[in-house]
């Protein structure tokens, strides 16, 4: 493999990130069976200042977007389940501190752990013929 093709860990923090994001644009599951059939009241627009806040919604995501998410769901069966949690939990935006709050971890040791997942994905997906496991917390130490 290239240098030029070979993931960083940054690279992996960002796919997660994309990924994450185009999560929250897929539309939402409602249940199916229960609808309204009135129709909605057009208001006016001296009726309708202030009635309800405004809404922005994300537009939808592509078909590219959405195949770079299940790459990205891929990579994620390769962690254990805690590792899984603390890497999406992050990529959604959630702050070191709550995550610590949540875990009862100290700050320090989430931010190992989510590097240490984000290598074993980086070496996983540079070394795709190597089935073997590799000591993550030596390299990251070292480098």
């Amino acid at each position: 493999m290239s240098a030029r093709t070979r993931k960083t860990v940054t690279d992996v923090a960002d796919r997660v990130e994309q990924a994450a994001c185009t999560m929250r644009k897929l539309p939402k599951v409602t249940v199916q069976g229960y609808f309204n059939a009135w129709p909605l009241i057009v208001r006016e627009a001296m009726e309708a200042y202030g009635w309800e806040g405004a809404r922005v919604h994300p537009g939808p995501p592509s078909a590219r977007q959405i195949t770079e998410m299940d790459e990205v769901m891929l990579w994620l069966m390769w962690l254990e389940r805690e590792e899984v949690k603390l890497v999406w939990l992050r990529a959604n935006g959630m702050r070191w501190k709550s995550l610590g709050r949540l875990t009862g971890w100290s700050v320090r040791k989430l931010q190992y752990d989510w590097q240490v997942a984000l290598m074993k994905i980086v070496h996983r997906l540079n070394n795709p013929s190597e089935k073997t496991a590799l000591p993550y917390k030596r390299m990251i130490r070292n480098g």
